[in-house]
C-alpha cells in the first residue's frame, strides 16, 4: 500500500498508523524530530536521502533509536547504490551487484554491471575499506588549499558539530599569503554572538593548528538552494 502526502517539512503530520518504509530528506527528519517526534513511533524503517546527514542529526537519530538508513547515489545511477545504517555503522555498503574503486585523486568510482554505462566517476573523497564498503570523507570540490595544506571542510564540521545550536560551515576564502584561508561561518542574527563567547577556546581543544579557522564570521541568513541545502558558494560571496 502506497501513501502519498504533499511535499512539506512535516510529511508525517497526518500519519496515525504503522508505515513499513518512509522516505524523507534530512531537513524533513530534523523538523519532525523538533516538532512532533512522537510520529516516528509509526515508522518501522526510515530511508534518508537527498543531502548529507549532519553529525547533530545523526546523534538525534541514535538517541531516538530510529531504524534509519542513509542512501548514497546519483542521478546517473538511477537510484541509490549504497546504504549506511545510521545507528550501527560508519560505512556505506554496496547494494546488489555494485562495487567500488578509487581513482588517482582518491575519489569514488562506482561499478554498475547492470547498467548500460558500466562505471561512474564521482568527486567524492572516500576511504575504501574494500570493494563493497566505503567511508565518505567529503567533496573534492570543497577541498581548501591553505598554504599548501589540503583541508577537508566536512571532516572539520563533523569534529566541531556538537558546539553549535545554529547552522554553520567552514570554507576557504582568498588570502594574499595563503592562497586560501580557512574561515568558520555561522548563521545567527546580529547581536546574539554571545552564544559563542568561548567558541575559540572550544575549537582549540578539538582541532589541530592547521584546522583552526583564521576568522569566525557571523551572518544573519544563509543562501539556500531550491532544495533547501546551504549554498556555500553563493553565501561565501557575501562574506
Amino acid at each position: 500500500t502506497l501513501y502519498i502526502v504533499s511535499p512539506s517539512l512535516l510529511p508525517l503530520k497526518s500519519i496515525d498508523h504503522a508505515i513499513d518504509l518512509v522516505a524523507m530528506t534530512p531537513m524533513q527528519v530534523e523538523h519532525t524530530l523538533a516538532q512532533m517526534p512522537q510520529k516516528f513511533k509509526w515508522v518501522r524503517t526510515l530511508l534518508i536521502g537527498g543531502a548529507p546527514v549532519s553529525p547533530r542529526l545523526e546523534q538525534q537519530i541514535k538517541e531516538y533509536k530510529l531504524n534509519a538508513f542513509l542512501s548514497y547515489g546519483m542521478t546517473e545511477t538511477l537510484t541509490h547504490v549504497a546504504l549506511r545504517d545510521l545507528g550501527r555503522d560508519i560505512y556505506f555498503k554496496a547494494l546488489g551487484g555494485i562495487s567500488f574503486d578509487l581513482d588517482n585523486d582518491g575519489c569514488l568510482v562506482i561499478n554498475t554491471p547492470h547498467l548500460k554505462q558500466k562505471q561512474f566517476k564521482t568527486r567524492d573523497l572516500v576511504y575504501l575499506e574494500d570493494e563493497h564498503h566505503f567511508l565518505w570523507m567529503g567533496r573534492s570540490d570543497h577541498v581548501i588549499n591553505s598554504g599548501g595544506i589540503k583541508i577537508l571542510p566536512e571532516k572539520i564540521e563533523k569534529q566541531i558539530a556538537r558546539l553549535f545550536s545554529h547552522r554553520f560551515y567552514v570554507t576557504g576564502i582568498p588570502d594574499d599569503q595563503l592562497g586560501e584561508k580557512l574561515v568558520l561561518v555561522i548563521e545567527i542574527e546580529a547581536g546574539h554572538q554571545e552564544h559563542y563567547d568561548s567558541l575559540e577556546k572550544d575549537l582549540q581543544r578539538l582541532l589541530t593548528r592547521y584546522e583552526m579557522p583564521k576568522n569566525i564570521i557571523y551572518t544573519p541568513r544563509f543562501i539556500e538552494t531550491p532544495s533547501g541545502k546551504v549554498n556555500r558558494i553563493e553565501t561565501s560571496k557575501l562574506l
